[in-house]
């Protein structure tokens, strides 16, 4: 039984793996790791499935684009194949080999393994990321720690911290609140320049409907024409 988990854990390891390349290209340039599906960087055309084929394509492909011919970095078939050995050989190590006594049958502990091989993923990712842009996204950081804790509540085992129900709520709650403290924060600033620029409209005569003045100060041949009626200076007062 093992050995077919094993099998199994290689076939996600090299998924995961393909998952982790467009994690790692994507989230340092602010896209979305879910639209649109995969696509050439180059040609932006999107990759047909059986191009994108774990562990397969790249060779098939001789690491280049079907379509125009641009070369496909190394490095993805690199995460790929990392990916893959990390996933199989924890499995291994635990319940394969025996390498760490105490951790029971894979029905009984799959919480903690779970976790474990997540957090091995999340550092590849954060270590990839941070050598090509000098910097660890938190999105990372964050799913990491919210399925550490979730899975210790769920299923607590020997070798993960025992947290209660209680504590794991509170700290999943504490989570969401840094979250949305930090969501808050980037935006002020954002939020007090528009607000600038909707001031100095007001107190120039400007309407407010003006859609210029929530991305930049207005300017009087621009809003003079984005507006209905003919626009006249007031005094300040």
């Amino acid at each position: 039984m093992n050995t077919i988990w094993l099998l199994y854990f290689v076939l996600i390891g090299a998924v995961t793996g393909s998952f982790l390349n467009v994690v790692i290209y994507r989230l340092p340039r602010g896209q979305s790791i879910v639209f649109p599906g995969s696509h050439c960087p180059a040609c932006g055309r999107a990759i047909r499935w059986y191009d994108n084929i774990p562990l397969v394509s790249w060779f098939v492909l001789a690491g280049r684009c079907r379509r125009c011919g641009s070369p496909i970095s190394h490095r993805y078939i690199v995460i790929e194949a990392a990916t893959t050995i990390r996933m199989a050989g924890l499995f291994a190590c635990y319940y394969v080999l025996g390498l760490r006594s105490g951790v029971g049958p894979f029905m009984e502990s799959w919480p903690m393994f779970l976790a474990h091989a997540i957090l091995l993923c999340g550092l590849l990712a954060c270590a990839v990321i941070d050598t090509e842009n000098f910097f660890i996204p938190v999105e990372i950081t964050w799913v990491c720690s919210v399925i550490g804790v979730a899975s210790a509540a769920f299923r607590p085992h020997a070798f993960m911290p025992q947290v209660s129900p209680t504590t794991a709520a509170a700290g999943l709650a504490a989570l969401a609140g840094l979250a949305i403290a930090a969501r808050r924060q980037t935006a002020l600033p954002r939020a007090s320049q528009a607000g600038g620029y909707r001031a100095r409209a007001a107190r120039w005569g400007r309407p407010s409907r003006c859609s210029l003045a929530r991305s930049r100060p207005p300017c009087s041949d621009t809003c003079r024409t984005a507006t209905s009626r003919p626009w006249t200076p007031t005094p300040s007062r």
